[in-house]
């Protein structure tokens, strides 16, 4: 069984084995992918360049996330630790949360939560993430999306990011269309799909990067968590299939998010750097909508079997490549 704290053994590996020429790290994190929602286990999706990334790389077919919430799986990413030992079992409250939970400290409480336990809701500074591991190695480090891991005292800039963008106190949007945010909104003139909006900030620091040390890009989205709003020019072909509404909507999410990929790494190609560039795919929890669940019960917030699995895929430089499942 392949858990998150693998990720920090992977790219430390490859760091301290390429001391000479440190290769480049994309980390490509998608917020409630299914585990059954790609075209290489369910050939109702659309993602060419997910199946693409799998042939060119490496799947960890019984890879497990640390904890079927949120903002403890992330953080499990970020530290390689698991997070109820530092006391993040649940996912941080947003706006809104008020009638499902309460806080005290740093500390919230869900009503719901069978075992009663307080859980921090925010990451504590103290904790070493990923980011400040690679800075001590010379690497210059990019947060683009999604974090939910506290308010702005605890946002990525304190956590050994060099730079941010699209980083708002919230774990999901109002909308896939702006406005995006209730507020805090980091693009409120874009009349993009926020997926396409995140897609181009990390687009353009590829193209634009000509720092004399190596990167490593956080790509975090907010999609495909809903609410279930496509992107329009997608959500026709799941139309097609007999697919209802929301559903429609998800697999139009899930296509954009491919799409956004496959633009990466055209990106990294064209910047003639793709073959020294590492590239991580993963998910945080499963997937929500149950219709989706393929072969077993995977499901967001519910652990129906050891844990709950995710989608994980490595794509390493050549020089290191195996195909290996």
């Amino acid at each position: 069984m392949v858990r998150k704290v693998v990720v920090l053994a992977l790219l430390m590996g490859v760091v301290l084995g390429h001391a000479q020429n440190k290769p480049n790290i994309v980390i490509f994190f998608v917020d409630d992918l299914g585990w059954a929602d790609v075209g290489y286990r369910n050939a109702d999706f659309h993602t060419p360049n997910i199946d693409q990334l799998r042939k060119d790389g490496m799947e960890f077919s019984h890879a497990y996330i640390s904890t079927p919430t949120c903002s403890p799986s992330r953080a499990s990413l970020l530290t390689g630790m698991e997070p109820v030992r530092f006391q993040m079992v649940r996912h941080i409250m947003d706006e809104g949360d008020s009638k499902s939970a309460t806080i005290e400290g740093d500390f919230n409480q869900w009503f719901a939560d069978p075992v009663h336990m307080p859980s921090r809701q925010e990451l504590p500074l103290k904790e070493v993430t990923y980011a400040e591991r690679l800075k001590e190695y010379g690497y210059f480090n990019e947060f683009i999306g999604k974090w939910h891991l506290g308010e702005k005292a605890y946002y990525p800039e304190h956590q050994g990011f060099d730079e941010t963008v699209g980083v708002t106190p919230f774990g999901h949007p109002k909308g896939y269309y702006n406005p995006f945010f209730k507020s805090d909104n980091p693009f409120p003139d874009s009349k993009e799909y926020l997926t396409d909006v995140l897609t181009d900030k990390a687009v353009d620091f590829i193209k634009d990067y000509d720092k004399n040390k190596p990167f490593e890009l956080s790509l975090y989205h907010y999609g495909v968590h809903g609410p279930q709003v496509g992107k329009k020019e997608f959500v026709a072909q799941y139309k097609v299939k007999g697919w209802e509404d929301r559903y429609a909507e998800y697999g139009a999410m899930v296509t954009a998010v491919d799409e956004s990929l496959g633009r990466l790494r055209k990106a990294l190609e064209e910047k003639g750097i793709a073959d020294n560039t590492i590239i991580l795919f993963t998910s945080d929890q499963g997937g929500i909508l149950p219709i989706f669940l393929y072969e077993a019960k995977r499901m967001a917030g519910i652990h129906w079997e050891r844990a709950v699995p995710e989608c994980l895929l490595y794509y390493t430089i050549p020089v290191l490549q195996r195909p290996i499942q």
